[in-house]
């Protein structure tokens, strides 16, 4: 399905799905689109309207000169990450791009990874803390934080 849009509602399509924008152009015209899985979104604005014969009642020199500026050096990028040997990326987490969560068994203090090991030795008494009566068991209380940064 293809859907026109005039500039100010097709951006606002691209900040809102958050979909790569991609261009061609010719000497009087940017043509736009934008892919969202089988919809594409299609845009033109005009560079150069001394070739149009209606009268205009749009300010393309307004749409010309905000794609100009605020998105034409960020369009016409791939919308699929991708390594330096053009092999996808997938990304099964929330975590932002160049970020991972790492599980190290150890917290931080000033610096990360260098705070209280967790690990479990129940041959030393360190760290022991009470036990319900009757109980035949050790049990240790571990305190440990991670640096924001």
């Amino acid at each position: 399905m293809e859907i026109y849009y005039l500039w100010s509602t097709f951006k606002s399509i691209l900040n809102t799905k958050y979909i790569a924008l991609q261009y061609t152009e010719d000497s009087n015209i940017y043509y736009l689109f934008a892919y969202d899985n089988n919809i594409l979104y299609k845009c033109e604005i005009y560079k150069n309207i001394d070739f149009l014969s209606n009268e205009i009642t749009h300010d393309w020199q307004a749409d010309k000169l905000d794609f100009e500026t605020n998105y034409k050096s960020k369009a016409n990028k791939s919308d699929i990450l991708r390594d330096k040997e053009g092999k996808q990326i997938l990304r099964a987490e929330s975590r932002p791009i160049n970020s991972t969560t790492v599980f190290t068994c150890i917290g931080d203090d000033t610096d990360i990874g260098n705070g209280k090991e967790i690990f479990w030795d129940f041959s030393n008494d360190d760290d022991l803390i009470s036990v319900p009566s009757g109980s035949d068991y050790k049990r240790k209380h571990i305190e440990f934080r991670f640096c924001l940064d």
